[in-house]
């Protein structure tokens, strides 16, 4: 798919999405938590983090439309991944490994946009879990979903489709 940009230009975008992308998710999921009285705590922690940014692309009614659609689609799997996650982590040491593990399972056979808002949510659900157990949890999990996001595989995916905007809608 050819660009008008370079290929700095779509590294960055790709990296400024995803960071828009990642705090737009966790909002969703933190307001849907709240309406249905679930994990008020943690909750309220992720919308003070994820304070709605006015130039967060993703910040519309058409996205976040698109968005709760496509969480209402994987949320079946979503709940696997956590179940998962659970087994494999007994303590916040191997959770990072833990976290890797399951992503890399997840993108076993390709990468899909659906899978990609799997893992962001299973993150955001996975932070509702670890709040109170791990210092800082909700720095620590954004950081490891940014990191995953910003994998070179993951960044070419999104660049090779003309980014999240354009993927949220295929």
């Amino acid at each position: 798919m050819a660009s008008k940009y370079n290929d700095n230009d779509n590294i960055h975008f790709a990296e400024a999405e995803s960071n828009y992308l990642l705090q737009e998710i966790f909002h969703i999921e933190a307001e849907n938590d709240i309406s249905q009285n679930n994990n008020l705590e943690p909750a309220e922690i992720v919308l003070s983090a994820t304070a709605i940014n006015t130039n967060n692309p993703f910040n519309s009614s058409e996205y976040a439309d698109r968005l709760k659609k496509i969480l209402s689609d994987v949320e079946k799997e979503i709940d696997e991944l956590v179940n998962n996650f659970e087994k494999m982590t007994e303590t916040h040491q191997n959770a990072y490994n833990s976290f890797v593990a399951i992503a890399n399972s997840l993108f076993e056979d390709g990468v899909s946009v659906s899978k990609l808002i799997i893992l962001i949510v299973f993150g955001y659900k996975w932070f509702t879990k670890c709040h109170r157990s791990i210092a800082n949890s909700i720095s620590i999990v954004m950081k490891f979903l940014y990191s995953f996001l910003m994998s070179d595989r993951i960044k070419s995916f999104v660049i090779l489709h003309g980014g999240w905007k354009k993927l949220l809608f295929q």
